[in-house]
């Protein structure tokens, strides 16, 4: 099947960026406008499912109707995006990884009432990478997210652009995410606040049983856990190890290979997919190994921590693929260390609590203009922050932080959890600048966070959406 942006099974939509010859040189404008709204999508055989989806204008002549979005922007150019409301609930958009003033960043004290507009406009500062949006509202981010609404951004830079990366088809952007799928080819969503929501059906840009035909070469594949709940231990069938080039904020210094990669939701890794070992006929497959979690773990019918085929690569046409891995990836990533932060004797200390069944962080629930004395960092300045998981969770959980992304450099076990720790730990990756991180059961992370741009108000929070829904969400504020 033919489509405008080489993906798999389904048509996406890019704005290509032109390339100038200095990353902050004075940026043009991509103008777009961007709907939610209910639809139906052929998906599947039979009857068309109902989604929730994003659709974006202009398109090119030969997209067609499609469900995920994905915008091409470079490094700073500005995004000028007029969003409509077109659902029956409030709603926002966060720019998931994009550093963004606190008014654009989707807050859910800005949530867009049913039928109204809102225009986003900013400059993308960030670094060449993989970044996504999504819906932001109070106690409605889980469902929302669920029927559908994400999409996908790819920014580049002069940095990644010199560098000898695979491209065009060869550079895939995946989401995979779970969900359940009754008889009539509907989704349906059933969660609770303490374990979330894990579908049986494991989708890669809506379909199932994923596969994609490729050439015996080398191939980018970026990959995005745009699930509610679900974490994947992301591993090849024929044993060949991960070779990482980047995470949720871009290129790593150089690459890192891993026999396997946790992926927690909202985390990104973009992946150095080497198919010139496999012959015309052959293939392999990206899976998901077993794994301990921890915590309540039942799906309908697939586990939190089981094992499953996520999609297969097919090898149907043998070329000569020249191209090597750089030895460096990028100069850019933050030096941040503990001793270098301005707070090093006095930390941001940020515990994870269960209190009468509603997990916490900071020992509060989320207050829409709530903030704590100690979430109240400075413009440009590097502080640790300390989160930690209580033991008596018993699960772990994916940290995220809006505005600029953190350096994660220190991971303190308890020993409660052996097993747990065991199963995941070699396949956390935290050598690049992150905004989301998995932490584990009775774990506590040091962290290094500088705000980069903007004062404000901004979020952190669990990105399990049925936790991050019932109140384990805080504000932090930017001071100028």
């Amino acid at each position: 099947m033919k489509r405008a942006i080489a993906t798999i099974g389904w048509l996406t939509f890019g704005v290509q960026a032109s390339l100038g010859a200095d990353d902050l040189a004075p940026a043009n404008i991509i103008k777009l406008n961007l709907t939610a709204k209910v639809d139906t999508m052929p998906l599947y055989p039979g009857q068309e499912t109902t989604v929730w989806r994003y659709v974006v204008s202009p398109l090119p002549p030969s997209a067609q109707k499609s469900h995920f979005p994905v915008i091409y922007v470079k490094k700073g150019q500005i995004l000028d995006v007029t969003f409509k409301n077109g659902l029956s609930e409030p709603t926002s958009v966060h720019w998931h990884g994009l550093d963004v003033p606190a008014s654009m960043d989707g807050h859910p004290a800005d949530a867009i009432k049913p039928g109204g507009t809102f225009r986003y406009r900013f400059v993308v500062p960030n670094r060449a990478g993989t970044y996504w949006f999504h819906p932001h509202p109070d106690q409605l981010t889980a469902e929302q997210a669920a029927a559908g609404l994400a999409g996908a951004i790819i920014v580049s830079d002069n940095e990644e652009q010199a560098l000898t990366l695979p491209r065009a088809k060869r550079d895939q952007t995946l989401v995979i995410q779970d969900r359940y799928i009754n008889g009539s080819n509907q989704f349906q969503y059933v969660s609770n606040p303490q374990g979330g929501f894990l579908g049986p059906h494991i989708l890669v840009n809506d379909m199932r049983n994923a596969a994609m035909n490729v050439d015996t070469a080398v191939y980018r594949l970026r990959l995005l856990n745009g699930s509610n709940t679900r974490i994947y231990k992301l591993a090849w069938s024929n044993g060949m190890p991960v070779t990482v080039i980047g995470v949720d904020q871009g290129l790593l210094a150089a690459p890192v290979t891993r026999n396997y990669v946790m992926l927690s939701p909202g985390e990104r890794v973009e992946v150095w997919a080497d198919f010139r070992s496999l012959t015309v006929g052959g293939q392999v497959k990206l899976r998901s190994l077993a794994f301990t979690p921890g915590g309540p773990v039942s799906g309908f019918g697939l586990n939190q921590g089981a094992a499953f085929d996520i999609m297969a690569f097919n090898a149907t046409t043998a070329v000569t693929d020249p191209i090597t891995l750089p030895a460096t990836l990028s100069t850019g990533v933050p030096n941040y260390t503990l001793a270098g932060a301005t707070n090093y004797a006095n930390p941001r200390v940020i515990p994870f609590s269960l209190v009468n069944g509603t997990f916490q962080m900071n020992g509060a629930t989320f207050g829409m203009d709530e903030v704590a004395e100690n979430e109240k960092p400075k413009l440009g300045e590097e502080q640790i922050w300390v989160f930690q998981n209580n033991a008596s969770l018993q699960m772990p959980h994916p940290l995220h932080l809006h505005g600029s992304g953190f350096r994660v450099l220190e991971r303190i076990q308890s020993g409660a959890f052996p097993t747990q720790v065991a199963s995941m730990q070699d396949g956390f990756l935290d050598e690049g600048l992150k905004d989301t991180t998995l932490v584990m059961p009775g774990e506590t992370i040091k962290l290094v966070h500088k705000p980069l741009f903007y004062s404000g108000l901004f979020l952190y929070h669990c990105h399990n959406l049925a936790h991050e829904d019932s109140g384990m969400m805080r504000n932090y504020r930017v001071l100028p």
